[in-house]
């Protein structure tokens, strides 16, 4: 089964999607035969399920990922301006269609992760660490980018952004009203879920929703 989600345009939380992608990576290239088979096959699907959806991510967000090379998109590649009701530039949010079990396969995975880290003799709890201190992405970039992933926007939202996956140039796209309402109050789950922890990366983080 489909869902469409509204992903933004928002370096905060793309630093943590793809620090979410290094993590399962590096667990899958490097440290996949230290696991117990259980754990192991948890790793494999929340990575495949990954990899469906990266696949799958829209291309005016892959701008943010450096080792891609990918420029910011202009309207002709599919970017667009987003207004609110006075004329003011808003964050880009994006549509994303994804399946829902690879969500639940990301989600598994997290939730073995935190199980695992409670036990410091377990093999996974380990390598979480030695990657860490590595200077490597933690749990928490992995809690941060699917939290964002779990929100659910409101569906008159969706259906009018809904065109901006064409990939065409759609020039301005004005918020009503009510629309602006349902935008800040999914830009403000956003920041909730990524930067709620933390009040002084909280406020830092609202200034990429002017």
């Amino acid at each position: 089964m489909h869902i469409r989600l509204l992903v933004p345009d928002d370096p905060v939380w793309t630093d943590a999607l793809f620090r979410m992608e290094q993590l399962l990576d590096t667990i899958h290239a490097f440290y996949l035969h230290d696991l117990p088979p259980v754990d192991a096959e948890h790793v494999r699907t929340a990575y495949d399920g990954w990899g469906r959806i990266v696949s799958r991510l829209p291309r005016p967000l892959l701008h943010r990922v450096p080792a891609l090379e990918v420029t910011r998109p202009s309207r002709d590649a599919g970017g667009y301006d987003l207004l609110d009701h006075a004329g003011r530039r808003l964050t880009q949010l994006y549509p994303l269609d994804i399946d829902k079990r690879d969500l639940h396969q990301l989600a598994a995975f997290q939730q073995l992760l935190d199980r695992r880290t409670a036990d410091p003799r377990s093999a996974l709890a380990q390598v979480a660490k030695d990657i860490a201190q590595g200077g490597g992405p933690e749990r928490g970039d992995l809690r941060r980018a699917l939290a964002v992933l779990q929100l659910r926007p409101d569906p008159s939202l969706v259906r009018l952004l809904a065109k901006t996956a064409c990939g065409t140039d759609l020039g301005d796209v004005v918020l009503v009203p009510a629309q602006e309402r349902h935008y800040r109050a999914h830009c403000e789950a956003i920041i909730r879920a990524v930067s709620g922890t933390d009040p002084w990366a909280e406020s830092a983080h609202r200034m990429c929703y002017p």
